[in-house]
């Protein structure tokens, strides 16, 4: 074998590796934000003084963005709308969290606690 198709292969694996081991931004964000949606649901959900609730935007906007990363793993940030309505009044707010993702994990890393009662 020669020289140029060692490197051919070896390119072709590496590619290979990559697409299988690589975490795109995008990916990384949307389980972001999936996750802190149901980290809300959970919290919200256990409010006993809550009348309703939801995490659907409103005034707050739900975004994500990629705050530091790795081969395989991105650290984000993600701001998730929300609201809720007790007796006395209705919130629309947002939560700040942070969440380490990797290929088979998302872990949350660092946030607000959601107690609105």
């Amino acid at each position: 074998m020669t020289r140029r198709q060692y490197l051919s292969i070896l390119l072709v694996a590496l590619i290979v590796l990559a697409g299988v081991a690589f975490l795109p931004n995008g990916v990384a964000k949307q389980r972001a934000i999936a996750h802190e949606e149901t980290y809300l649901d959970t919290q919200l959900a256990n409010e006993s003084c809550l009348t309703s609730y939801g995490t659907a935007e409103t005034t707050s906007r739900t975004r994500a963005s990629v705050v530091d990363y790795g081969l395989t793993s991105r650290t984000v940030r993600v701001h998730h709308a929300y609201w809720f309505s007790t007796e006395e009044l209705d919130a629309d707010v947002s939560s700040v969290a942070t969440y380490v993702v990797t290929l088979d994990s998302v872990r949350r890393v660092d946030g607000e606690t959601v107690t609105p009662c």
